[in-house]
């Protein structure tokens, strides 16, 4: 009868050792992940306020006219950067053209990492105007070059595949 108690009480404390261990281990994982839930929150504010300051200051349309972008937003602990993506779901009129766009901002730094854009000419199949991305970004709004020290700045891509392959790296890491 003795030996079952002192063979329980082992067992009990195996057991609670066991269990201390394994939520130690645990728990920087649960505040990691809190705090990641905590950053991607942060992340949707500033988006939203970024997203109404794009839309003010584009250089297509009204604000009105920009009633259809859409943005979605990732802040990219790799990069420690809230990055947003926005755009357009039906073409600007341009110049003659309808113009299709995508651009990829830090919505904190207003830096510009990412622009794409179509433009369709009356009677073609349109032609791709600008697809560039900026790996230090771009302190431009337009998708043009900020600066002459920014020419070997870029990458050059050369289709919508292409720039929203090379846009994940900012959206999804």
């Amino acid at each position: 009868m003795k030996e079952n108690k002192i063979t329980s009480g082992v067992v009990l404390i195996l057991l609670a050792s066991f269990l201390l261990t394994f939520l130690y281990r645990q728990s920087p994982k649960i505040a990691q992940d809190t705090s990641s839930t905590n950053l991607q929150g942060m992340c949707a504010s500033q988006a939203k306020i970024f997203f109404e300051y794009y839309i003010k200051i584009s250089e297509f349309g009204t604000p009105n006219d920009r009633q259809g972008d859409e943005y979605t937003n990732h802040f990219s602990v790799k990069l420690n950067k809230c990055f947003i993506l926005i755009t357009n779901r039906y073409p600007y009129s341009v110049d003659d053209a309808d113009v299709y766009k995508k651009d990829l901002y830090d919505a904190t730094e207003k830096k510009q990492y990412g622009a794409y854009r179509w433009w369709v000419y009356k009677n073609t199949d349109g032609e791709l105007g600008v697809c560039k991305l900026f790996p230090n970004g771009n302190t431009s709004t337009d998708g043009t070059l900020s600066s002459l020290d920014d020419l070997n700045k870029f990458k050059v891509c050369h289709s919508e595949a292409e720039f929203d392959t090379l846009v994940k790296e900012y959206m999804e890491s």
